[in-house]
């Protein structure tokens, strides 16, 4: 049988049906500590909603460990309540039990727990990442299976984005060997051992919080609603809170919590406009957010590092959970800032999520984004990223998704965006699907590998004003994209040392594939292009700006591409665009355009070595092709050229080649200023010539091939320079 705090002297106590029944959902809920069950009725509290009840709660707090049992009532609190480090309160459930922090005071909070934490000797050595041991200069007071902290409350190297962030972690003792404390789990950072390291025991609060609501000040004068600091395995379950200023629920220095079926709504209005919270994670460690709604001007769910622990929050779990922002502002919903690690988002729904720091997955959730970047990932830390099916509706002029570091020091990583479906409705027409960039960042190897996605523009506006970009002056190591799908959007790549695009089609975008400014000054660039369709964009089909005159391309390799009717829009346009480049390697492409505002199937310019072999060419436009400042030229172009149909070669261009169709052959000769000579063949170099023969011939800059056998043929042409 339970034992009540201060049984009555008259004997045996008989419960209430109410206490019966939480007495059933305590024991139910696997609470840590139920030798002591009491009520706040049995200290003088009234749960009339007018009756101040602090009181009664703060004796019954004051009692030790154990758990408070609240009625289907309204108690009145005007004062904060702390309740120790090991008293839980559980009611009867959001709505019925409800605490009514109404006037309480600015500046305060509404109940609270918090554990305490002592700092041990010094350490003796430095701490290194992976190991398990922490080597003291004496032997700790701290024992088996106790939390222990370790923090630098001066080294920001953690991320320079933000002074605050600071290196730190906490963990559980495994077991201490004189000075040797030997951790459960491999450390995740290296610490120095020098006067800033300090190594905490954590007496940690252990609680649960169910079944209630609590309500802050309607002008959210209160700062937070619920608060557990130095906690370890608390809970937080089926909970209302709102009306805070702050957060309507924090954890603070916290170790395996669960927040679970909760309703955090902070209070919205001008004075708290992009400051407050609903779910504030803070240098916490093994958290799950689950099956819960979150509201806040800023972001409704965050996970960080705190000013006062000042160490990174770890292994973050939130799923299936809703989170908005109050009016879908410029801040995300769902935030982890660059002092978070391992933070895992999943099956939730929501208006925008922003992942910083390292080692974090966006899996599975739906965002519905109306005035900001759906997805989010800033302050780099040598991070690596993980996207993989999520749905995003963007009614916002924004990019379905963001990779952008801030100004600071980054180590690399990787970024893969996989199996996301994007949609996009704002009718601005000034956005693409999704953007990489730099800003200030002297992130210098970052790998982004992009593949199996669906970016539908849904707005009827061609979209794409940047896909892929990089702000500032510093290169990523590697793009690679395959398997990509873009209705209505076009895709920019920019600064990158390596890049790989396989099987993406492309189609009425602003533009096709741009790439540009791919010349880092040390490392070679790379850009494979294979297997991708790009059809009825605005401008270009396929633009490569490689590199420039002092940094051009390494290589470049384009293949088994389809560019076609491209162009549909006013302006300097082509199919395929490539200049800067040690080597240009272009092979069984299928290349088609006749569109007014095309200006050539092939624009290759600054380029030393050109390939040119099994492409197909498709146009009826006359001036086709321009080559300039070409080193060496080997290829062979296959034209469809109509009864009567002419093809100009590139101009400036001193060369020897071979013209052949319907048995009809020429080898010829052509000097820069375009004068052809033959060398051997049936064809000849009159144009005004109708004896059903090929023709190549000069015409007066360029030198022209045109189509005189009395219907469509295949006209093959080999080149060489």
């Amino acid at each position: 049988m339970l034992q009540l705090a201060h049984p009555p002297s008259t004997g045996n106590v008989s419960l209430d049906p109410w206490l019966q029944q939480l007495v059933h959902v305590l024991k139910s809920s696997e609470i840590v500590d139920t030798t002591y069950v009491r009520t706040p009725e049995r200290y003088g509290a009234k749960g009339d909603g007018i009756t101040d009840d602090y009181a009664a709660f703060y004796a019954a707090a004051q009692e030790g460990p154990g758990v408070i049992l609240c009625g289907a009532k309204t108690y009145r609190m005007d004062t904060a309540l702390n309740l120790g480090s090991g008293v839980s309160v559980i009611g009867m459930g959001p709505g019925l039990t409800i605490f009514d922090f109404s006037n309480l005071t600015a500046g305060t909070w509404g109940m609270y727990s918090i554990g305490t934490r002592t700092e041990l000797t010094n350490l003796n050595a430095n701490i290194t990442a992976g190991s398990r041991t922490i080597t003291m200069d004496a032997a700790p007071s701290i024992s088996d299976e106790e939390i222990f902290m370790v923090c630098d409350d001066t080294n920001s190297s953690y991320s320079s984005f933000q002074a605050s962030y600071r290196a730190g972690e906490m963990g559980i003792v495994d077991h201490v060997t004189g000075s040797a404390i030997t951790t459960v789990k491999a450390l995740y950072a290296s610490y120095v051992d020098d006067a800033n390291m300090h190594v905490y025991k954590v007496t940690p609060a252990t609680v649960t919080f169910k079944d209630f609501s609590i309500v802050g000040p309607s002008d959210g004068a209160a700062i937070q609603g619920l608060n557990i600091s130095l906690g370890y395995k608390c809970k937080i379950e089926n909970v209302e809170s709102y009306n805070w200023q702050t957060a309507a629920i924090t954890i603070n220095g916290c170790l395996d919590t669960i927040i679970n079926g909760v309703n955090a709504r902070s209070i919205i209005n001008a004075a708290t406009v992009g400051y407050n919270y609903g779910i504030g994670i803070y240098s916490s460690y093994h958290t799950e957010v689950a099956n819960s709604f979150a509201l806040a001007d800023r972001h409704a769910i965050t996970v960080s590092g705190s000013s006062t622990y000042k160490i990174p929050s770890r292994d973050t779990l939130v799923h299936h959970c809703q989170a908005f922002t109050s009016d879908r502002d410029s801040t995300h919903a769902i935030d982890a800032h660059g002092d978070s690690e391992y933070t895992k988002i999943d099956k939730c729904i929501t208006d925008s999520i922003c992942l910083g720091g390292n080692f974090n997955e966006c899996i599975d959730n739906t965002i519905f984004s109306g005035a900001t970047t759906a997805i989010n990932i800033r302050e780099p830390s040598g991070y690596s990223h993980v996207f993989d099916g999520n749905i995003i509706y963007q009614y916002a002029d924004d990019y379905m998704l963001s990779v952008f570091a801030l100004s600071g020091t980054a180590t690399g990583g990787t970024v893969v965006i996989k199996n996301n479906k994007g949609y996009m409705y704002n009718t601005t027409g000034s956005r693409a699907a999704y953007q990489v960039g730099n800003n200030g960042s002297s992130q210098t190897d970052l790998r982004i590998e992009i593949g199996g996605n669906i970016w539908n523009n849904e707005s009827g506006v061609a979209q794409g004003v940047g896909s892929i970009q990089v702000v500032s002056g510093a290169y990523l190591e590697s793009v690679k994209m395959g398997n990509e799908t873009y209705n209505g959007y076009g895709v920019q790549i920019a600064h990158a040392q390596t890049i790989k695009a396989r099987d993406i089609d492309i189609s009425g975008g602003v533009y096709g594939l741009d790439i540009y400014n791919n010349a880092p000054t040390s490392d070679p660039t790379i850009i494979l292009i294979d297997g991708i369709s790009i059809h009825n964009c605005a401008g270009n089909g396929l633009k490569i700006l490689a590199g420039d005159a002092g940094n051009p391309a390494h290589k470049v390799i384009v293949r088994n591409a389809t560019l076609k009717d491209n162009a549909t829009a006013a302006g300097t346009n082509y199919e395929f665009y490539c200049q800067y480049a040690d080597h240009l390697i272009f092979e069984n492409n299928d290349i088609e355009g006749s569109n007014a505002n095309l200006n050539y199937l092939m624009y290759i310019d600054n380029v030393g070595a050109v390939d040119n072999w099994g492409n197909v060419y498709t146009t009826t436009k006359t001036a086709s092709w321009s080559l300039s400042n070409i080193t060496t030229y080997r290829g062979q172009i296959v034209l469809n050229l109509a009864d009567d149909g002419e093809f100009v070669l590139p101009t400036t261009v001193s060369s020897w080649g071979k013209v052949w169709s319907g048995g009809q052959m020429m080898i010829y000769q052509a000097t820069t200023d375009a004068v052809v000579t033959s060398l051997l063949g049936t064809s000849d170099t009159d144009a005004a010539d109708t004896d059903d023969k090929l023709c190549v011939y000069d015409k007066g800059a360029t030198v022209g091939v045109k189509n005189r056998l009395g219907e469509p043929r295949l006209v093959f042409i080999e080149m060489n320079k």
